[in-house]
């Protein structure tokens, strides 16, 4: 997926138009519908599809989940009181 999408991002926003789809797998192209949602606030991917494992494996799903994540809350280092 890098290699196809790494044209398509400039400074701080990314082309998706300019993106190639043809030929990737399920799970590059669940890659790609989740980082669009994220990207543009919309409802490309639904839960159900993320959660359906003959569509997406576990270790995509963890990643999309953790993209969710950090574009919400960014990285934080915890608090440690000693």
């Amino acid at each position: 997926m890098w290699e196809r999408s790494k044209s398509a991002i400039v400074r701080y926003s990314v082309n998706f138009g300019a993106i190639k789809l043809n030929g990737i797998s399920t799970d590059g192209y669940a890659l790609y519908k989740a980082a669009k949602t994220v990207y543009s606030g919309g409802a490309d991917i639904s839960l159900s599809e993320l959660r359906d494992w003959t569509l997406i494996d576990n270790t995509t799903t963890l990643a999309i989940f953790s993209g969710i994540m950090l574009s919400r809350n960014g990285i934080r280092t915890p608090n440690f009181k000693a």
